[in-house]
């Protein structure tokens, strides 16, 4: 008797904290092994298609399929409603049938979705714990208060500094790719401890592997973590006092944020040491 080609079953399962159902679900999906292995397809998630266009243009330049997810009239491959958690499950239907290298969110509303989708196959991205805690903004504010690193009374204070952030967190490790000074109190560069409390904030958060962005205000030798995301918030990129220190400077952010959640080196085109978190 003639065999046909071996196939691969996989299951995946949601429960109700992740998803608010009464029960845990079920999808069993059987693919072709040969199907499997080596996806040259990149999902990005945007509230608005324009928003995406630096990192469609990263994956493009990597050699890769760029599809998107959104919610607005664009045309993407995926029309989501990242409000409702069960946009992470249309992620993964679409999944199935066109297997993915890589998920990624270009805006804050489009995170938690990405963490869940991520998680499900197993794929680069933060929690959706930790997702889910930076879109809470009261939640993320209780959480760094309780951890000592939000002090109310430091916002809007006269003399206050505040900074801006971004980073690439790799298995918890903080890798900066560049500051940027908001306001005209603000000196050119960013002190140490504003890094440090940084590592501080994205470890109580659970931020573990993905990009992050953070604002900072500093007053005198006090330091408050004004505000938190899983992402790189695009006014930091578009800001012209914002620099990568990247070794080849035809390597834009978005493509260093691509590079990473397929899992690729970027050490080596990255100048900055990484600021460690003792784990």
């Amino acid at each position: 008797m003639r065999r046909g080609k071996p196939r691969q079953v996989l299951y995946f399962y949601y429960s109700s904290a992740s998803f608010g159902s009464s029960a845990v679900k079920f999808f069993i999906s059987e693919m072709p092994i040969a199907n499997m292995p080596n996806p040259q397809r990149i999902l990005i998630l945007s509230t608005r298609g324009t928003d995406a266009e630096p990192y469609v243009e990263a994956a493009n330049k990597l050699g890769l399929t760029a599809v998107l997810g959104t919610e607005d009239g664009a045309e993407p491959a995926l029309r989501l409603c990242f409000a409702q958690r069960e946009s992470a499950l249309e992620v993964l239907q679409y999944a199935l049938e066109y297997p993915l290298s890589a998920v990624l969110a270009v805006d804050e509303a489009a995170t938690p979705t990405c963490a869940r989708a991520a998680s499900m196959m197993g794929l680069r991205w933060h929690s959706p714990r930790a997702a889910d805690t930076c879109t809470d903004k009261t939640a993320l504010r209780q959480k760094l208060t309780v951890a000592g690193l939000f002090a109310p009374a430091q916002v809007g204070v006269p003399d206050a500094r505040e900074f801006g952030i971004a980073a690439i967190l790799e298995a918890g490790k903080l890798r900066v790719l560049g500051a940027v000074a908001l306001g005209s109190a603000a000196p050119a560069e960013a002190p140490k401890k504003v890094f440090e409390a940084a590592l501080l904030a994205v470890r109580e958060i659970g931020l573990s592997q993905g990009p992050v962005s953070a604002r900072i205000g500093v007053v005198h030798e006090n330091i408050s973590i004004l505000d938190a995301a899983a992402i790189i918030w695009a006014d930091y990129g578009q800001q012209l006092t914002f620099r990568i220190p990247l070794v080849d400077d035809n390597i834009s952010l978005a493509e260093v944020v691509v590079r990473h959640a397929l899992g690729m080196d970027i050490s080596r085109i990255h100048r900055s040491s990484r600021v460690r978190s003792g784990k």
